[in-house]
């Protein structure tokens, strides 16, 4: 009799664990099958990302000068010689 309600109980754990398992196989399939069929999402910007782009377009758009090269003071003047 004892062993009848061991392995009674024993088949009670063991089924509510394989449907533990169960339910969880089912999320990770579906996550799975989800990511297959889905695009991507496109990739949020961290501030830190869009703080460090901000500075090499800003290096980009400064004048010439900014650069190390100096203008030619007299570039604009047109000499004349009599």
């Amino acid at each position: 009799m004892i062993r009848d309600l061991v392995e009674l109980s024993l088949n009670m754990v063991k089924a509510e664990e394989q449907e533990h398992v169960r339910t969880k196989a089912a999320e990770i399939a579906e996550e799975k099958l989800l990511d297959l069929l889905l695009p991507p999402r496109p990739k949020e910007k961290m501030v830190s990302d869009m703080l460090t782009n901000s500075n090499e377009t800003d290096e980009k758009d400064q004048p010439a000068e900014d650069q190390g090269q100096k203008p030619d003071a007299h570039a604009g003047k047109i000499k004349t010689l009599a």
